[in-house]
């Protein structure tokens, strides 16, 4: 099992690789995968309204499109709680961006 700062390395890695909002702390990036983790966010309804929620409150100048911070949002879930995320959810895969 990787260690917790690995984890959390990985998380701020994918958030920014996905969106370019390198002025986001580690800390949010973080709140935020935990946050997926317990609601379930590899759901895409619930990846999206997480995904609204973030861009309000950390990005709301930014031109970051919500189907690519919803992808995200499933992203940094995935990687931060891989062992609860279901099986078929992970088959599925994250959202595609554009509408899935």
């Amino acid at each position: 099992m990787p260690a917790v700062e690995d984890v959390h390395n990985a998380i701020v890695a994918t958030g920014i690789n996905q969106t370019g909002l390198a002025e986001v702390s580690r800390e949010r990036w973080v709140e935020l995968a935990e946050a997926g983790c317990r609601q379930g966010a590899w759901d895409t309804g619930i990846a999206r309204t997480l995904a609204t929620a973030f861009l309000n409150f950390v990005a709301s100048e930014t031109a970051v499109p919500l189907d690519l911070m919803t992808q995200t949002v499933w992203l940094v879930t995935v990687t931060g709680c891989r062992d609860r995320v279901p099986p078929a959810a992970l088959e599925r895969g994250p959202p595609f961006v554009g509408g899935r």
